[in-house]
């Protein structure tokens, strides 16, 4: 199923599987995505969550589907960024 997220997923397919973790800055995020995060994604820590609801976080589905999770962020825009672990 597509997905606008779909160009994360693509960046997750290429760190290579020795990489266990993977750090993204909001700006590297939009970058990869071609778009602005959500308000939501920037200021609230919760929708970020690793929640399997597609319809309801498809972002979620794209990292969790990739192999990793959220493992810590900062919230707020500058500076904000979010870690994914291997799972």
């Amino acid at each position: 199923m597509s997905s606008k997220y779909d160009a994360l997923a693509n960046h997750f397919a290429n760190v290579a599987p020795t990489v266990r973790e993977v750090t993204l800055t909001f700006r590297q995020m939009e970058e990869i995505l071609g778009f602005a995060l959500p308000k939501s994604a920037t200021d609230y820590r919760q929708w970020w969550g690793n929640q399997l609801d597609s319809k309801n976080r498809p972002q979620a589905a794209v990292w969790i589907e990739a192999g990793f999770l959220v493992d810590s962020v900062q919230p707020k825009k500058p500076g904000g960024w979010v870690r994914f672990r291997r799972r």
